[in-house]
């Protein structure tokens, strides 16, 4: 008998420590994914920044064009309220 509780001592010591190793590894790993969450957070922070900063521009750009197009549309309209209906000097699209 005094054997087989040697064994088992034994036995359990080795599993003990085994489980603690397990659960060491486990956190380091958790705590890797958590770094590499929080990199990707402010990697989206600053693809969210530079996305604005570039649609920003390109939104007035696009309302500039906006209002000039309608600018040359009113300029048409006025001008072919004063034309005695002669020919058109612009090709219509």
């Amino acid at each position: 008998m005094e054997t087989l509780q040697i064994i088992q001592s034994v036995s359990l010591i080795i599993l003990t420590l085994a489980a603690v190793a397990a659960i060491t590894y486990l956190i380091f790993v958790l705590k890797e994914i958590r770094g590499t969450i929080e990199e990707t957070k402010e990697i989206l922070k600053n693809g969210r920044k530079l996305t604005t900063s570039v649609v920003t521009p390109a939104a007035s750009i696009m309302g500039l064009l906006g209002g000039l197009t309608k600018g040359i549309a009113a300029i048409r309209s006025v001008t072919d309220l004063f034309s005695n209906n002669e020919e058109d000097e612009y090709e219509e699209y």
